[in-house]
C-alpha cells in the first residue's frame, strides 16, 4: 500500500472521528516516511481529541522543529495548550500560526483563548474583524465558555432580543445554575410591567380616547378620522404620545401597548417591549383558532420564560 493510499485511510478515520485507528494508520505511514507532515498532524490531533495531551505535545514540540512553518501544527499546539488550561501559551500559538497563514480554526482558537483570558473586547473585535465566512459565531464561543452575561451583553449591543431567549433556553437545558448571571433578562423583567392603562377613557377628563396615527394615512385612514375613530398626527420623527382625548384634546402617552413599564435600562425596556410584542402577536394566533388554557399557550410559545 502506497503512502498515499494510507493517507486516504487516515482521512477517512479522521473523518469518521475514529482516532484510535487513526493512530495506527499514521504509524504505517511513518514505517514508509518517518516525517511525514500529514500523519505528524493526524495523529497530535487524534491524541489531542483523545484527551491526551501530553504525547500530543511531544509528537508536536518535534514536529515543530522539523517544519516551523507549518500552520497546522501550530494550531493543533494551541488546542492542547487550550485543553491544559494554559490560555497564554495557547493565543501564542495561534498568533504565530496566522503570522504564516489566515486560517479559520486558528481564529477560533484565538478568539477561545482570548475569551478564557478575559479579553472578551479583544476577542469581539477579531471576531468583527473577519471578512470571510466563519462558521463559529462569538457567542457560541461565549456560551461555550461558560460566559453567560457575556454573551447576554454582546446580544444588547447588536438588539438581537430573539437571541437571548435561546441563550435562556440553553443556560436552562446546560446549567442551569448559572441563569442568575442574566440578572432581570430571566423572569425579572415581568415585574417592570406595573399595571395596564384604561385606553378607552381619558385618565385627565373621562373622554374618550382613539389612538393618534402618526405619518402619511391612506384612504382607511381617512375613513377613519371621519367618523372620529382614529386622531391624524401628523409626521414626527420622535412620536411620544399615542392617545388622543375627544373631549379635553390632551395627548396623552399610555406606556407600551398600554402596559406602564418602569425602567431606567434601555436595553432592558427595549427587550422588554419585544417580549410584550412576542406575546401578543403569539396569543393573537392562538385566539384565532381556539382558546386555550394559559399554561398550554406558555408551553407553546417559543422562548418564553418558564414561569
Amino acid at each position: 500500500m502506497t503512502i498515499q493510499d494510507l493517507l486516504d485511510k487516515c482521512e477517512y478515520a479522521y473523518d469518521e472521528r475514529d482516532f484510535k485507528k487513526l493512530i495506527e494508520l499514521c504509524d504505517e505511514v511513518f514505517k514508509k516516511d518517518s516525517d511525514n507532515q500529514i500523519a505528524i498532524s493526524y495523529k497530535a490531533i487524534s491524541y489531542c481529541f483523545l484527551n491526551q495531551s501530553q504525547k500530543a505535545l511531544e509528537i508536536l514540540n518535534d514536529a515543530i522543529k522539523l517544519y516551523p512553518d507549518n500552520y497546522y501544527h501550530k494550531n493543533i499546539t494551541a488546542m492542547v495548550y487550550y485543553d491544559l488550561g494554559e490560555y497564554e501559551k495557547s493565543l501564542e500559538c495561534c498568533e504565530e500560526g496566522l503570522k504564516i497563514k489566515d486560517f479559520d480554526w486558528l481564529y477560533e482558537n484565538k478568539m477561545k483563548a482570548l475569551i478564557m483570558l478575559d479579553r472578551i473586547d479583544e476577542a469581539i473585535e477579531l471576531y468583527e474583524s473577519i471578512n470571510y465566512y466563519y462558521c463559529y459565531s462569538i457567542d457560541d464561543l461565549l456560551f461555550d465558555a461558560g460566559k453567560y452575561r457575556q454573551a447576554l451583553d454582546y446580544y444588547l449591543k447588536e438588539d438581537e432580543f430573539d437571541l437571548i431567549d435561546k441563550l435562556k433556553i440553553s443556560i436552562l437545558k446546560n446549567n442551569p445554575e448559572a441563569i442568575s448571571e442574566l440578572g432581570d433578562y430571566y423572569l425579572s423583567w415581568i415585574n417592570k410591567i406595573k399595571y395596564k392603562h384604561n385606553l378607552k377613557v381619558c385618565p385627565e377628563c373621562g373622554g374618550e380616547l382613539i389612538p393618534i396615527l402618526w405619518g402619511y394615512p391612506d384612504n382607511c385612514d381617512l375613513e377613519k378620522s371621519a367618523k372620529g375613530e382614529l386622531y391624524l398626527g401628523g409626521c414626527s420623527v420622535i412620536v411620544p404620545w399615542g392617545y388622543h382625548c375627544k373631549n379635553c384634546s390632551h395627548d396623552l402617552n399610555l406606556g407600551y401597548k398600554g402596559l406602564e413599564i418602569e425602567c431606567d435600562d434601555d436595553k432592558l425596556y427595549e427587550y422588554i417591549k419585544f417580549k410584550i410584542r412576542e406575546i401578543t402577536s403569539e396569543l393573537k394566533i392562538k385566539s384565532r383558532v381556539f382558546i386555550k388554557t394559559y399554561d398550554t399557550i406558555k408551553e407553546e410559545l417559543n422562548y418564553f420564560d418558564n414561569k
